[in-house]
């Protein structure tokens, strides 16, 4: 191991000293001065340090989701509900083997998925803003989260409430909870 952080701040510069062969990180990791969550991290980790292996523990719930971490360049996603265990599994399989790995409780939520489900129809900003909406933080906040004006983060908000077929915030949060988008 070489190094733990909570801090999506402390891990680049970090990594700016040392690149390890796997990075292992949960979905959402707080930056000082804005959030690197989800797929916003991936994509930055992907293009800096293309060799990194980056392996995802997840509490969410949500195939569409699990496709989209897959598109962005994670080797793994693991649920946390999964026994220890699968992280060596992992490890082992993305380093020795080179193949994509998901533990058995994100194949599970896989397989019992239909192909369509409506989150993969929202783009990777407009997830993330639902995601973090429903999880309480206001348009600002999240604008400032993301380093977007309000009016844009507002404008990804309403395209993802239409493209869902949803009218109001109420249920666009229980949308979210239903999807496991949030738990």
């Amino acid at each position: 191991m070489v190094n733990v952080t909570n801090s999506g701040d402390v891990l680049m510069k970090c990594l700016q000293l040392r690149q390890p062969d796997i990075i292992i990180a949960d979905f959402s990791v707080n930056t000082v001065d804005r959030n690197l969550t989800g797929f916003t991290n991936l994509t930055i980790l992907r293009k800096k340090y293309p060799d990194i292996k980056v392996i995802v523990l997840t509490s969410l719930k949500n195939a569409g989701i699990f496709k989209m971490l897959l598109e962005h360049g994670a080797m793994a996603v693991i649920s946390k509900n999964d026994p220890v265990k699968e992280t060596e599994k992992a490890c082992f399989t993305v380093m020795e083997q080179k193949k994509i790995y998901l533990s058995p409780g994100i194949q599970t939520i896989l397989d019992n998925s239909d192909n369509s489900p409506k989150s993969s129809m929202l783009t990777a900003k407009e997830l993330e803003v639902v995601r973090l909406f429903a999880s309480g933080y206001t348009l600002s906040q999240i604008a400032d989260r993301q380093n977007r004006t309000i009016s844009t983060v507002s404008t990804q908000k309403w395209s993802a409430m239409r493209r869902l077929g949803i009218t109001t915030n109420s249920e666009l949060i229980r949308y979210a909870f239903s999807q496991g988008i949030i738990v």
